[in-house]
């Protein structure tokens, strides 16, 4: 996992801190994995995000932004329930 750009530094302390093999085991986990990444450093959410998916043979495929919208929604779900189990352990 590596990151590029102005927020490269955070991105890839994100990477670091939350790549496992497991989690990019599949390609819908990757892709989670690199849109929390995003998360961490765009400011207005999924309107600032565009996603490519490459694939060994294939052509590069763009994200719409409905699917973006469902990865980011599903995220902040996992989030808000990571938060409450916290909140609950206190």
């Amino acid at each position: 996992a590596n990151a590029t750009g102005r927020a490269a530094k955070t991105v890839k302390e994100f990477l670091e801190k939350y790549y496992t093999p497991e989690e990019v085991s599949t390609e819908r986990g990757s892709i989670k994995l690199a849109i929390r990444a995003l998360l961490e450093v765009v400011t207005s959410g999924q309107k600032n995000l565009e996603i490519a998916i490459m694939r060994r043979g294939q052509a590069v495929q763009m994200l719409d932004s409905e699917t973006i919208g469902e990865y980011v929604a599903e995220i902040e779900k996992e989030k808000e329930a990571e938060a409450e189990k916290k909140k609950q352990k206190k």
